[in-house]
């Protein structure tokens, strides 16, 4: 009986001392804050697109139109499949990686009819409170030879980026700072004076990011100038 018992007890603190060591070796990892994306479709040719994004977050973003900020997972490779009628409009699907706590626009465009495709994600920022300005990034949304390369001014002589000219799908690598007040925004040919595209009666309030982005008109015999 004593010898079952003694047995009974070093098995019991054999097994404790076991699940000690495992619990010790078992490493945690805290849990990574979400990125966040805003989705921007200047792909012509229909009128919305469907993105299916980590297999489960599903955003449909109409043509010239940007997404509602999203949270997205962070710290590793997620799927982008872009949909059209609910079949997927390419064989190759899009992968991204995020960091934890920063914030992208994607743009999706449209090289030949019918195919679509995400370009490099670009980077959005997120404000802290109490910022006296707004801030303003561009993507050139179009191909179109016409349009290949364009300045953007924010008065008729200010350029909204000293020397910076745009081709096609490329943006601003920073953000422009604006006083908050109402403004005009041209879209110019490089080193010209010809307009291109106008949008005026523009709201910028202090306190936010705003994406400045041309798109292909809906007819497709245009450009179009848009901000949110």
């Amino acid at each position: 009986m004593t010898t079952n018992r003694l047995s009974i007890i070093f098995s019991a603190a054999f097994l404790s001392l076991f699940a000690m060591s495992c619990s010790e070796d078992v490493l945690t990892f805290p849990e990574l804050e979400p990125a966040r994306i805003r989705i921007v479709n200047v792909a012509p040719g229909i009128e919305s697109l469907q993105f299916v994004i980590d297999s489960s977050i599903v955003l449909n973003v109409p043509f010239s139109e940007i997404s509602p900020s999203t949270a997205i997972p962070s710290g590793r490779p997620i799927p982008f499949v872009i949909n059209v009628n609910g079949r997927p409009a390419s064989r190759d699907t899009s992968r991204f990686t995020f960091g934890t706590s920063g914030a992208s626009f994607l743009a999706t465009i449209s090289l030949t009819p019918g195919n679509y495709s995400i370009v490099s994600p670009i980077r959005d920022t997120i404000l802290p409170a109490n910022v006296p300005n707004g801030y303003v990034k561009f993507l050139h949304g179009v191909s179109d030879d016409r349009f290949f390369e364009v300045e953007v001014y924010y008065t008729q002589e200010e350029p909204l980026f000293a020397s910076r000219t745009f081709d096609p799908y490329s943006s601003s690598p920073n953000f422009a700072q604006l006083s908050p007040g109402t403004y005009t925004f041209y879209l110019r040919e490089a080193g010209s004076s010809t307009e291109f595209a106008r949008l005026e009666n523009v709201r910028i309030d202090a306190g936010r990011s705003y994406l400045l982005y041309s798109h292909p008109s809906s007819a497709g015999d245009g450009i179009n100038l848009k901000i949110q």
